[in-house]
């Protein structure tokens, strides 16, 4: 049969705060709009990801203040995949690099893009199954 592509089964709500939000201010962001999972961007380009399990492991189990920048907790770097891969390529990479979420670029997303070539990645899409 044929190879089913990301984008026919990829979620679009895809969340983005600056370097600079702290833990708090990503986790009210998360609750407000319904996520677990936030890109953190600097100056509009994606540098990492908190996902709601970062955020609670951090705060919770590790104490971190909730107003320390949540750049410092993030998961980095950014592994991102595209759109046009089909599902076993995107799972492959989801397991190798141990993440849940995976952002998609519609475009070139290699590490050191301009910010125009790799914001897609963290604006466009997220490959989380739909539920």
């Amino acid at each position: 049969g044929r190879a089913v592509r990301v984008h026919e089964i990829m979620t679009h709500a895809v969340i983005s705060a600056e370097v600079s939000e702290t833990m708090a201010g990503v986790g009210a962001l998360m609750r407000d709009r319904g996520v677990g999972s936030v890109v953190i961007v600097d100056g509009g380009r994606p540098v990492g990801v908190l996902t709601d399990r970062d955020l609670a492991l951090a705060v919770v189990a590790d104490g971190v203040e909730p107003s320390e920048p949540a750049q410092v907790h993030m998961s980095r770097p950014l592994v991102t995949g595209h759109t046009e891969m089909d599902i076993e390529e995107a799972a492959a990479l989801m397991v190798e690099n141990r993440i849940r979420r995976l952002p998609l670029a519609t475009g070139s997303c290699s590490p050191g893009s301009s910010p125009s070539t790799i914001w897609p990645c963290a604006s466009g899409t997220s490959a989380s199954p739909r539920a």
